[in-house]
C-alpha cells in the first residue's frame, strides 16, 4: 500500500516536471521568435507611443493621473516606458542574449557600457538626476544614449505580445485593442457567472470589477496581462463546469502560476489565483475541502516560483551574472528586510485600503442587500436563522491571500500601493460571500422534519 502511494506521488511529480519543461520550452520559443523582429520596424510606433505618453503627463514625471471625485487614479507610464524600452532594445542579430538579459537603452554599436542588474530599484543613466524612464526611451529611439542596464530578474514575457503589435500599432491603438478584449472578457465572465452560479454573484463580481478600477487597464500596459490571465482562467473554469469537461484543476493552476510569472513584472499576480479559486469554490461548494484549497494555492505558487527561479538559473549558467544571489537579496529588499524603512502589515494594509473607498462602498451596499434579502426571506418563510461558520472557511482562506502578500512583500506593497490595492478585490469579494454563506435561513417545517 505504501509503495503504491509512493509510486503515485512519483508519477504525479514527473507529470508536473514534464508540464513545467513543456511550458519553459514554449516560453523560450515565443521569446526567440519575436526577438528576431528587427527594431527598425518598431521605431515609428514606439516614437509615437512615447509622444502619446509625454502628452498625457506634466513636466518630466513618470506618471499620469486621472482625477475622480473621491479618488485619483495613477497611470504607471514609468513601467509602460520601461517595457517599450526593453522591447525596442532587443537586438535581433543576437536574440537569445537580448531576450534573456532584457536590457534597456541598448543600441547596437552605440552602447558603451552595460550595467548588470543590482539589488534595489532599477538604475538610470547619469544624465538624469532621478529615474526618468520616458526620457531614456526617447534617448534610445534617437540613438542618443550610451549607458544600458540589464533587467534580467523577470522573464518579460509581455515581449511576445507587444513586440509584434508595435510593428503595426502605436500604444493608443494597442490600448484600444486591449480595452476591447478586457471588456469582452468581463462581459463573458459576468454572463457565465450568472448562468452557472446566479445573478446575485454575477452582480457582485461586476460591481467589484468596476469599483476596483479595473477599467484603468484600457489606459495603460502595466498589469493588464494579469487581468487577462485572471479573467481567462475564471472563464475556463466556468466553461469546463458547464460543458462537463474533466480537467485536473491542480495542473490548471500550475499552468496559471507559470504563465503569470512569464508575462508579469510583479504587479498584482495574486489576482490570478484568488479570483479563479473563488469561482472554483463557488462551483464545488458541496465537495470542496480545505486541504484542496491549500493544495491549489501551493501548486500555483510552485508554478510561479519555479518559473521565476529557472530564469535566474539560466542567466547564471549562460552569462555568469550571479543573478540568483541578487534575486534573493532583492526578495529580502522587497520584504523590507534589507531596507532602512520598515513598515508593519497594518501600515501596508491601511496604505492600500485608502485607495479603495468606492469598492468599500459597493462592498457595504452588497452586504446590506444580502442582509435585507435574508431578513425578507426570514419573515416571508417564517423561518429560523442559523450561522454556519464551516461555509465561510474556504473564502476566509482565499480572502487572506492579499494580506499574506502584503506581509511577505511589505516594501513592494507599500511603495506601489497605487496598483497593489487592487489585490484587495479578492478580500472584499470573499467578505461578501462569507456574509452570504454564513447566514442560513431555514424553514421551520423543514427543520422539524430534519430533527425527526
Amino acid at each position: 500500500m505504501k509503495n503504491s502511494k509512493s509510486q503515485l506521488i512519483i508519477a504525479s511529480l514527473f507529470k508536473y516536471i514534464k508540464l513545467f519543461l513543456f511550458l519553459i520550452i514554449i516560453f523560450l520559443m515565443l521569446l526567440f521568435v519575436t526577438s528576431l523582429i528587427s527594431s527598425k520596424y518598431l521605431t515609428d510606433n514606439v516614437r509615437k507611443s512615447a509622444d502619446i505618453m509625454k502628452e498625457s503627463i506634466s513636466g518630466d514625471s513618470n506618471y499620469g493621473f486621472i482625477k475622480l471625485k473621491n479618488n485619483t487614479i495613477v497611470l504607471d507610464y514609468y513601467t509602460d516606458a520601461l517595457m517599450l524600452n526593453i522591447i525596442y532594445s532587443i537586438d535581433n542579430n543576437n536574440p537569445v542574449e537580448s531576450m534573456l538579459l532584457a536590457r534597456k537603452n541598448y543600441i547596437k554599436n552605440k552602447t558603451k557600457i552595460i550595467y548588470p542588474e543590482e539589488v534595489g530599484e532599477l538604475k538610470s543613466v547619469s544624465k538624469y538626476e532621478y529615474i526618468y524612464q520616458l526620457g531614456e526611451l526617447y534617448d534610445t529611439i534617437n540613438n542618443d544614449i550610451e549607458e544600458s542596464f540589464e533587467y534580467s530578474r523577470y522573464w518579460h514575457g509581455y515581449i511576445v505580445i507587444l513586440r509584434p503589435l508595435l510593428v503595426l500599432f502605436d500604444i493608443n491603438t494597442i490600448k484600444i485593442i486591449f480595452g476591447a478584449v478586457l471588456y469582452s472578457l468581463a462581459g463573458v465572465l459576468v454572463y457565465l457567472i450568472k448562468k452557472k452560479i446566479g445573478l446575485k454573484m454575477a452582480l457582485i463580481f461586476l460591481l467589484e470589477i468596476i469599483a476596483m478600477d479595473y477599467w484603468i487597464y484600457s489606459f495603460q500596459l502595466q498589469g493588464v496581462f494579469v487581468v487577462f490571465i485572471s479573467m481567462i482562467a475564471q472563464i475556463i473554469i466556468l466553461m469546463c463546469d458547464i460543458k462537463k469537461w474533466h480537467i485536473n484543476i491542480n495542473y490548471l493552476f500550475f499552468i496559471i502560476g507559470s504563465v503569470t510569472c512569464f508575462l508579469d513584472v510583479l504587479t498584482t499576480p495574486i489576482m490570478t489565483i484568488g479570483l479563479p479559486l473563488i469561482i472554483y469554490c463557488l462551483l464545488n461548494e458541496d465537495k470542496i475541502k480545505i486541504k484542496d484549497i491549500i493544495k491549489i494555492i501551493i501548486v500555483w505558487g510552485i508554478g510561479y516560483v519555479s518559473t521565476w527561479a529557472l530564469k535566474w538559473v539560466i542567466i547564471d549558467l549562460l552569462y555568469n551574472r550571479n543573478i540568483l544571489q541578487i534575486a534573493i537579496e532583492q526578495a529580502l529588499y522587497r520584504t523590507g528586510v534589507n531596507t532602512n524603512k520598515t513598515v508593519s502589515l497594518f501600515q501596508v494594509t491601511y496604505h492600500n485600503l485608502k485607495r479603495v473607498n468606492i469598492a468599500l462602498l459597493t462592498t457595504g451596499l452588497s452586504i446590506l442587500f444580502i442582509i435585507l434579502n435574508k431578513l425578507y426571506v426570514l419573515k416571508k418563510e417564517n423561518g429560523l436563522i442559523f450561522i454556519n461558520v464551516k461555509n465561510a472557511l474556504p473564502y476566509a482562506i482565499i480572502g487572506c491571500l492579499p494580506l499574506i502578500v502584503y506581509e511577505v512583500l511589505k516594501n513592494h506593497s507599500y511603495i506601489h500601493a497605487f496598483f497593489t490595492y487592487r489585490n484587495l478585490m479578492i478580500s472584499l469579494i470573499c467578505l461578501i460571500i462569507i456574509i452570504d454563506k454564513t447566514i442560513i435561513i431555514c424553514n421551520k417545517k423543514e427543520k422539524k422534519l430534519e430533527n425527526k
